[in-house]
């Protein structure tokens, strides 16, 4: 049954996504260490979801906060902070993985941010 379930999520899924993280990596000639980015994960067949958009207040002005959720493989492991450039119904983002994913028997669920750059 479990494998069912599996199989159904997969096939709504439509979007494409490489994760990459931000890493201390060291030069091999230079012995220099220095952040880069590293792509750990390519063409990842996911689903890219949109939740409607909800007025937050401050009190002095309203913003408008959409909630993004990607959907994937529950054998797939993303670490909260990463990169993830997802391709999906012609469209290409890069998105930042907000938190820890959602593990379910059928799929993960991780929520998303717009990418803006590395903390």
């Amino acid at each position: 049954m479990l494998a069912g379930m599996r199989a159904a999520a997969e096939t709504l899924y439509t979007g494409r996504m490489d994760v990459i993280e931000y890493r201390l990596m060291e030069d091999e000639k230079t012995g220099i260490s220095r952040h880069q980015e590293v792509v750990v994960l390519e063409n990842i067949p996911c689903r890219l979801s949109y939740g409607k958009a909800a007025a937050v207040t401050d009190g002095s002005a309203a913003e408008n906060v959409q909630e993004i959720r990607v959907y994937f493989a529950p054998d797939i492991a993303i670490r909260p902070g990463s990169k993830l450039c997802i391709r999906q119904n012609g469209t290409e983002a890069a998105y930042k993985s907000s938190g820890v994913p959602k593990c379910y028997a059928s799929h993960n669920e991780v929520a998303l941010e717009y990418f803006e750059r590395w903390a």
